[in-house]
């Protein structure tokens, strides 16, 4: 499932590529689908939503006008969307709501090991962590612009950001710098279940491939 401007939406069958009608001009900006394939769902620009359950696509009402910049679900009835102003929207499976958060900052991404265990990341070296039911900032002494999040635990999280920026942590509210190997804006990481980390970014940057000294352990606070 691929997304992009005017309310492009392209599904791959397993041989050739279609495209659903879906009757918007909003850009879409990320894609989430749960693992069985029985939930999907795009965001997008002035509060653009869109689900796929059986039987199509649908248009939800979001509830707000903001730029909506990542989706990202721990299951088909807790999915969460961020963007910017500081929203975060919260989707139990039949309706979506805002929910209270702590920075006005854009947030641009966001990945959790739980529904109760999530982060979002954005403007001003912004970390949020959800911690059962509500959002915190976390301190990473660092201003610079932070694009996404991906982890294994809740404990052994990366995000990535301006100016090549890479932060990881390792441990309750412990937030570290490493080297990324490059100046380049970084915009997306992935975490793999054997503890690579790939991350991407701007000007033709090479994919940086940082390999795990291993997860630190649990996944709780």
């Amino acid at each position: 499932m691929v997304v992009g401007a005017a309310g492009t939406i392209l599904e791959l069958d397993g041989t050739s590529w279609n495209e659903p009608p879906i009757t918007t001009s909003a850009r879409f900006n990320s894609v989430w689908g749960d693992p069985d394939g029985n939930l999907f769902v795009a965001v997008g620009t002035s509060g653009a939503v869109v689900v796929r359950r059986t039987g199509g696509w649908s248009a939800h009402t979001s509830g707000t006008s903001e730029t909506l910049h990542r989706v990202w679900g721990a299951s088909s009835s807790a999915v969460f969307a961020v963007g910017t102003g500081g929203t975060i929207l919260f989707y139990d499976g039949s309706s979506w709501s805002p929910q209270a958060c702590p920075t006005a900052e854009p947030l641009r991404g966001v990945w959790g090991s739980a529904a109760t265990r999530v982060f979002a990341v954005g403007g001003d070296g912004t970390v949020l962590r959800r911690d059962g039911s509500s959002w915190s900032e976390q301190n990473t002494e660092t201003t610079k612009s932070l694009f996404d999040v991906w982890g294994l635990t809740a404990n052994d999280v990366f995000v990535v950001g301006q100016s090549g920026t890479l932060l990881r942590r390792t441990g309750v509210n412990a937030w570290t710098a490493e080297r990324s190997g490059t100046a380049s804006y970084l915009h997306a990481v992935a975490v793999t279940a054997g503890g690579r980390v790939l991350a991407v970014g701007d000007w033709g940057c090479a994919p940086k491939v940082v390999e795990k000294a291993g997860a630190a352990s649990g996944a709780g606070s």
